[in-house]
């Protein structure tokens, strides 16, 4: 009897093992060190605020959710970048140089195989700078011509006028805040002259610019007519297609 129960427990056993062997496999995943690929966009950043000589710029991190310092030290009337940032909602803070004081903040949607120009301006006469951003082009000019966009920044005048000297027809005009579309200009060495919209007084005078073919540039004029600002009444022409493109985030 007991030599029976033995042979029964073997043939349990072994009929144990071959339903287990005949059972579906686990199947093995190996794991994903390929790194996520991310859209992108491109970001200028322009300092035209005068009340500032100089700004501090953090931006926020998509991953850390925590501001990481991304300009250390931005002088006006200079520009930045582009710089190849992530998509999504992009956070910046503008900060007074060796200080934790907070003087301006913007956020925007960044999409992706876009650029952006993101400028400090001065917000008010006497008051802290705040942000504009803009969509750039990714057109260029056909030859022989160019692209010229013009910015109204300045902090203290109304309606202001832009226009070919010893031309009578206006180029754009333009409130406080606003900007044209890009313009298509021949290539060629330009004289132009700001007016005031109110009064026809010129404010700026004989304001020579060479435009180059198939160049892209926008043009910001900025600062103050009665000394309310740091900054006397300037425009400020910079070529969009002349910077290094530069990978932040």
């Amino acid at each position: 009897m007991k030599f029976r129960l033995t042979i029964i427990s073997i043939l349990v056993v072994s009929i144990s093992v071959i339903l287990q062997s005949c059972s579906e496999p686990v199947e093995y995943v190996e794991d994903d060190t390929s790194q996520t690929s991310y859209t992108t966009g491109s970001i200028r950043f322009i300092h035209s605020a005068t009340t500032m000589e100089y700004l501090v710029l953090d931006y926020r991190d998509l991953d850390t959710d925590s501001y990481e310092p991304f300009l250390n030290s931005a002088q006006y009337r200079s520009q930045y970048g582009y710089y190849s940032f992530r998509t999504g909602l992009r956070e910046f803070a503008a900060f007074e140089p060796n200080t934790s004081f907070l003087i301006a903040w913007t956020s925007f949607e960044l999409e992706e195989d876009k650029k952006y120009s993101m400028i400090a301006y001065d917000y008010a006469a006497t008051l802290n700078p705040g942000f504009i951003v803009l969509e750039d082009t990714l057109a260029s000019a056909d030859s022989a011509f160019s692209f010229i966009r013009f910015i109204h920044l300045a902090s203290d005048l109304d309606t202001i006028i832009i226009k070919e000297a010893d031309i009578s027809d206006n180029l754009v005009e333009l409130n406080r805040k606003e900007y044209s579309n890009y313009i298509n200009l021949p290539a060629q060495t330009y004289r132009f002259d700001v007016k005031l919209k109110s009064t026809n007084e010129i404010l700026l005078a004989n304001i020579y610019a060479t435009f180059l073919s198939g160049v892209t540039y926008t043009a910001l004029v900025s600062g103050s007519v009665n000394g309310m600002t740091p900054g006397d009444l300037n425009i400020n022409i910079l070529r969009d297609a002349s910077i290094k493109y530069i990978t932040v985030d």
